[in-house]
């Protein structure tokens, strides 16, 4: 641009360049639309590239058609003498050489949009196949506590038939309840909280004042979003080896409360406890671990230990969504015995 030997003035070269530049950025957005549309035209590969060539030529000249009177303009307003001979097909003919740049940018703005498309896609189907894992899991369990239940009424159903049919009659409102709500797998605590004294009801009636339930549920977590029946096997587990595998009264503890910004339940009986080292899971803390892993990945524990004093516990620490509100206040002792 300096060198020129023509005597022209620097801001003539560096006008005409800026000018031959707005051009194409103004025809480009028409230009990609026709390059889009190129892949689906007939003819193969012998096709393609005549639909390259077409397209080249009706852009170079359209940009030396948009270009030459801008030049022209600006070597008047400048003194210049301009070359008869540069016609818009002279112009052209460089254009075209131009016209391959924008090709090669618009295929790999293509490239990095397929790369996203493709990266999108993946992510759905991978959320997908995690929801309907979920779904699958949860579905598991509900048969596994089903026939526990049932199990459980059919010891009575001979020696206190009336106890029976209070237990088949809360079973009958925990399955509609369980059925009838779409929650897309998830819900807040205190909503799974209700679903869950349905379940003790129907053990309350099963094992009468021998069964005692505390409560202790600080306010925050109360709107907290949990997976779907996460509290209730834990609570079938403690059930079944604090007071199911003793005489005597047996007591079951479930709290919740924050934990360094995550929510922590832990679900306590004063049973028989477990033995140290590695416990082996059966369907339900089994079933519970994999829907964890399946909504969380590795970001959850779930750990099942000795409790202090005796018993055992099982604490969840998962991530915490902020409730909608919270009010009231914590420990609440449940009512035991049955009517």
């Amino acid at each position: 641009m300096s060198g020129g030997g023509n005597g022209a003035p620097r801001w003539l070269a560096v006008a005409g360049f800026l000018a031959d530049g707005a051009v194409w950025v103004a025809l480009t957005p028409v230009l990609f639309l026709a390059l889009d549309r190129v892949r689906s035209i007939p003819g193969g590969r012998v096709g393609v590239a005549a639909s390259y060539l077409v397209i080249g030529a009706i852009a170079s000249t359209a940009h030396a058609a948009l270009t030459r009177p801008l030049v022209v303009l600006l070597a008047g307003v400048a003194g210049q003498p301009v070359d008869p001979g540069a016609t818009i097909w002279r112009f052209a003919a460089g254009d075209f050489f131009n016209y391959w740049f924008a090709v090669a940018a618009h295929a790999l703005i293509q490239r990095g949009h397929r790369d996203r498309l493709r990266r999108d896609r993946a992510a759905r189907l991978e959320a997908l196949l995690a929801r309907a894992r979920l779904a699958a899991l949860t579905r598991e369990l509900e048969p596994h506590f089903l026939f526990n239940t049932l199990n459980g009424i059919a010891a009575l159903v001979r020696d206190d038939p009336k106890r029976a049919e209070g237990m088949l009659l809360r079973l009958s409102d925990l399955l509609r309840v369980t059925l009838e709500t779409d929650d897309g797998g998830e819900l807040a605590l205190g909503e799974e909280l209700e679903r869950l004294d349905l379940y003790l009801d129907i053990q309350r009636m099963r094992f009468g004042p021998r069964l005692v339930v505390e409560l202790a549920v600080a306010p925050e977590t109360i709107g907290a979003r949990v997976p779907t029946l996460l509290l209730q096997p834990l609570v079938e587990n403690a059930v079944t080896h604090g007071v199911g595998s003793r005489p005597g009264n047996g007591m079951i503890r479930i709290s919740a409360r924050m934990d360094a910004g995550r929510l922590r339940l832990e679900v306590r009986d004063d049973g028989r406890g477990v033995g140290p080292g590695p416990t082996r899971e059966r369907t339900g803390l089994g079933n519970t671990r994999a829907r964890l892993a399946a909504m969380f990945q590795d970001d959850f524990s779930l750990t099942l230990e000795p409790a202090p004093g005796g018993g055992a516990v099982t604490t969840v620490l998962i991530p915490f969504e902020p409730p909608r509100s919270a009010t009231g206040s914590a420990l609440v002792p449940m009512e035991t015995g049955c009517e």
